[in-house]
């Protein structure tokens, strides 16, 4: 019997004391960061109403397969749990993103998985992922009708996005196995809020869970802020002790969201992947949350990863 799928809503919590009870949380400097995130790609094939490109200054571009699989190969990075082929842009835009996925499983890796609007998904592509090993795959979907969802996902078809999803599920039940996990991440805006009920209903038959996530300011993002579901106090940004983004050219920024890379804290081209993550940049960056000087960044001192 299939399971009842899950619509998790994630909302803002008060860390109360701010800077005394970050230095608590953050005591310690990990060895490792918990995911990476390896961008293959910043292009996209889409103009997002809340996904703000026009502020994107990066040049856009690929990343080779030689550098794809030195990052795979790096002693610093195996053993990581969880391996994320997405950034900023479209994964699926890359032409050797199922042989990247196929590769990691080869190299023993327990956790890969990428986000991805979904519309480029087809048979010889979702067949790859599914016999190649993929262990998730999120959709990020807003809506359960034609209007509203291509009115968010501007240059989206609402039809694709659903042909597609559809097939890739019905091709993982043909396949016999559980993976990859398929998971939908929607965002709640005024444009959605009317539909997030329905959800389950339309897509819970083809997804194993549904997260439902307040749109927000993101570092240098302008978005509709759901100023709302802040906490009472700010606090240190877990994305400093927690993640590690590989952008597509090399350089790595000490957060996913990172737009523009402005929180750079090293260069694979010029280094080693280990000496990046507790390098001095990226402490620097730790002691300014820490110690709540948020302006002093210009990727953080408006983002809502601060708040929520």
């Amino acid at each position: 019997m299939k399971k009842r799928n899950r619509i998790i809503v994630n909302t803002a919590h008060s860390l109360g004391m701010g800077k005394i009870l970050d230095r608590v949380r953050f005591r310690k400097e990990p060895e490792k960061p918990k995911r990476v995130f390896i961008e293959v790609t910043n292009a996209c094939n889409l103009k997002c109403k809340m996904c703000d490109r026009k502020n994107l200054t990066r040049k856009i571009g690929f990343m080779d397969m030689g550098m794809f699989k030195s990052i795979v190969e790096d002693e610093f990075i195996k053993g990581i749990p969880n391996i994320r082929l997405n950034d900023f842009g479209e994964p699926l835009l890359h032409p050797d993103l199922v042989e990247m996925t196929t590769y990691l499983k080869t190299r023993g890796y327990q956790k890969i998985g990428f986000a991805t609007n979904g519309l480029l998904l087809n048979r010889e592509k979702s067949e790859g992922f599914i016999n190649g090993g993929l262990d998730y795959i999120i959709f990020s979907v807003e809506g359960t009708t034609q209007q509203t969802y291509e009115a968010i996902r501007i240059g989206g078809k609402f039809e694709k996005i659903r042909e597609n999803i559809k097939l890739f599920h019905k091709l993982r039940e043909e396949s016999g196995g559980k993976k990859p996990e398929i998971l939908m991440n929607s965002l709640l805006m005024t444009d959605t809020k009317d539909e997030v009920n329905e959800l389950e209903g339309f897509w819970g038959p083809y997804v194993d869970n549904i997260k439902v996530i307040p749109c927000s300011i993101y570092g240098e993002i302008d978005a509709a802020s759901h100023k709302d579901v802040r906490a009472a106090y700010p606090h240190s940004c877990k994305q400093l002790w927690e993640n590690m983004a590989i952008l597509w050219n090399g350089e790595v920024s000490t957060c996913c969201i990172d737009l523009n890379g402005s929180l750079k804290i090293g260069d694979i081209n010029n280094g080693s992947i280990s000496t990046t993550w507790n390098s001095a940049l990226q402490q620097k960056y730790r002691e300014i949350h820490l110690t709540h000087q948020f302006h002093n960044l210009k990727a953080c001192k408006n983002c809502d990863g601060i708040w929520v």
